[in-house]
């Protein structure tokens, strides 16, 4: 896991507080076997690469290996990643703030969406996994989606006939259709 993430020139990107050269390290804690060190490793994300809203650099190329954790088998961090992807999922950022991704120079906040998009199978497997204890927090970042609600939507409620709509996901699958078919 995170073969690349050096390959990222972290000290020239961008975030809260300066340079991002500490955001490797972070994303690597966020799956210690120390809980301490996860919630620590955490925060220095959250007040970082995201900012009570406010996007940066670093947040964009954060992503992909904020989404290795999830596709890998731990259970260690996956909330922490949940909750960081909603928030960069759900940030703002200045228009000057682009980012190239998939050939294309886009606006920050816009590319992080983009990015985060591209693996709704894995926040979609996340949600019909029985065993996981982030399958609320994954339905919260889909419901964040909207853009993407053709794809979401008959995922989820095909979840929905399987899991049963008197179950306490079941209510919140029927809240997330309703809310993601509603929206524009």
């Amino acid at each position: 896991m995170f073969d690349k993430i050096d390959s990222v020139n972290w000290e020239q990107l961008q975030q809260a507080h300066g340079n991002a050269e500490h955001v490797p390290s972070a994303i690597k804690n966020l799956i210690s076997e120390d809980a301490k060190t996860r919630e620590a490793s955490y925060w220095q994300l959250d007040n970082h690469i995201v900012l009570q809203s406010d996007l940066y650099e670093a947040s964009f190329y954060a992503i992909p290996f904020l989404i290795e954790i999830l596709q890998s088998d731990t259970s260690l961090g996956r909330d922490y990643v949940y909750d960081l992807l909603f928030e960069i999922a759900n940030g703002h950022a200045a228009q000057e703030l682009k980012c190239s991704y998939d050939g294309q120079e886009l606006g920050l906040r816009e590319a992080c969406r983009v990015s985060i998009i591209d693996f709704l199978p894995v926040f979609l497997s996340e949600v019909a996994d029985l065993n996981s204890s982030c399958r609320e927090q994954a339905l919260d970042l889909l419901m964040s989606l909207s853009e993407a609600k053709e794809k979401i939507v008959p995922v989820l409620s095909a979840i929905l006939s399987d899991e049963g709509a008197e179950s306490k996901l079941g209510n919140k699958l029927n809240e997330a259709i309703t809310e993601l078919n509603s929206s524009e």
